[in-house]
C-alpha cells in the first residue's frame, strides 16, 4: 500500500487487477495484454526509436500518394539545412586553403585537418553508442520476462 500526500490527504493506491470482461472490450487476449505491458516497460528505446524512423523514411520513399505540400516544404528545410552546413564547412576549408602558406601538403592539411578529426571524433561516438547498444539487446534478451 503507497499513500501519497501529506498526512491529512492521504490517497492509497491498490493495483487493479484487469478482468477478463475488460481485456474482452478492449479486444486484445489477456497474453496480448501482457505481452503489450511487458513492451512497454522495457529499458530498451533505441529499437523502438529508429523502427518509428525507418518506418517513417519507408512510407515517404515508397508511398504512392503524392507528398502533401507540408512534407515537402519540411524535407526543403531539411535538405537546406545539410547543404548550407556542408556549404559553409567547405567555404570555410577552402578559405583555410587559400590564406595558409607553405606546401600544398600543409595547406590541404590546415585546410581539411580539423573537419577529419571532428569525423573521426563523430564516428568513435556512434560505434561505442552502437557497441552499447548492442550489448543492451543480448542483455535484454537474457532477463527473465516479467512476472505472471
Amino acid at each position: 500500500m503507497i499513500s501519497h500526500g501529506d498526512a491529512n490527504h492521504a490517497v492509497e493506491y491498490r493495483p487493479r487487477v484487469l478482468s477478463s470482461w475488460e481485456c474482452l472490450m478492449n479486444k486484445r487476449s489477456p497474453n496480448e495484454f501482457l505481452r503489450d505491458i511487458e513492451m512497454r516497460q522495457r529499458n530498451v528505446v533505441y529499437p523502438d526509436t529508429l523502427r518509428n524512423e525507418t518506418r517513417g523514411w519507408r512510407n515517404l520513399i515508397t508511398s504512392k500518394e503524392p507528398l502533401s505540400v507540408l512534407q515537402v516544404v519540411g524535407l526543403l528545410l531539411l535538405h537546406s539545412a545539410v547543404l548550407s552546413v556542408l556549404f559553409l564547412m567547405g567555404y570555410a576549408a577552402i578559405e583555410q586553403f587559400h590564406s595558409t602558406s607553405g606546401s600544398v601538403l600543409n595547406r590541404i592539411v590546415a585546410a581539411l585537418g580539423p573537419w577529419v578529426i571532428i569525423v573521426f571524433l563523430c564516428g568513435a561516438v556512434f560505434l561505442l553508442l552502437r557497441w552499447r547498444i548492442r550489448r543492451a539487446l543480448v542483455g535484454a534478451d537474457k532477463r527473465p520476462p516479467l512476472a505472471r
